[in-house]
């Protein structure tokens, strides 16, 4: 990631060189960069980008960042505003997400990051000996979670071996309906079969808190979607 002396510019300077980076890699997948534009457009020296990063995978790591950063961000605050259930609150957050996502100044990078980036700086990663650098985006929202159980039908999941791997797979399915979509699948499938997996895991979580016998499956209109979506698909 960027050094210190990058977090240390003024906000001015550094909110240009987080710009200059969006757009070089929204528009050229990371084997094709290039550190001229990235400095033209930032209007800094050439000499200055290496203070501030240590190569092309460096920079980019640091846009993905910003993206998966103001991403999460509004998840965290949904889920501070609505606690009571936060699989409700994960369906209705990736739906915004997905909805407004042709329109989202992240839309193109996240697109070549899942079409061609990812398995670059995977690539790029196994031979420099580096593990974990991409889950780097993910650890605020498993930050969060650290400190707040997840609740379901307004009951705290309290065994936090469960609520780890439970955010975990959340938060991996939220990015996959981004994904799909930008890859060209249609919002409402992509939706219909996040309802019918939250609904999976809401069954499955509920028995891991010892509720399965007090509290029966009820389906609400996002599950009833899915399993309409999925009726109609079996029939076909």
């Amino acid at each position: 990631m960027p050094t210190q002396t990058f977090f240390g510019l003024g906000a001015a300077k550094r909110e240009r060189i987080e710009q200059a980076l969006l757009h070089e890699f929204s528009s050229h997948p990371l084997c094709e960069a290039q550190v001229a534009r990235i400095v033209r457009d930032a209007g800094i020296a050439r000499g200055a980008f290496y203070v501030y990063f240590d190569d092309l995978d460096d920079a980019y790591r640091c846009a993905l960042a910003i993206a998966l950063r103001d991403i999460h961000g509004g998840l965290i605050d949904a889920l501070q505003d609505s606690p009571d259930d936060t699989l409700d609150v994960f369906y209705r957050y990736t739906s915004a997400v997905v909805h407004q996502m042709t329109s989202s100044p992240y839309a193109d990078l996240l697109r070549l990051h899942w079409q061609i980036n990812e398995d670059q700086l995977q690539g790029h990663d196994e031979a420099a000996g580096l593990r974990g650098k991409m889950g780097e985006g993910r650890s605020e929202v498993e930050r969060f979670f650290g400190d707040h159980p997840l609740i379901i039908a307004g009951q705290p999941l309290r065994d936090s071996d469960a609520n780890c791997v439970a955010v975990r797979m959340l938060t991996q399915a939220s990015h996959c309906c981004v994904r799909d979509v930008l890859a060209g699948k249609t919002v409402g499938n992509v939706m219909a079969d996040f309802a019918m997996l939250l609904q999976i895991m809401r069954d499955g979580l509920r028995c891991r808190a010892g509720n399965c016998a007090e509290s029966p499956v009820v389906e609400n209109a996002n599950t009833k979607e899915a399993t309409d979506s999925c009726s109609s698909h079996l029939r076909k």
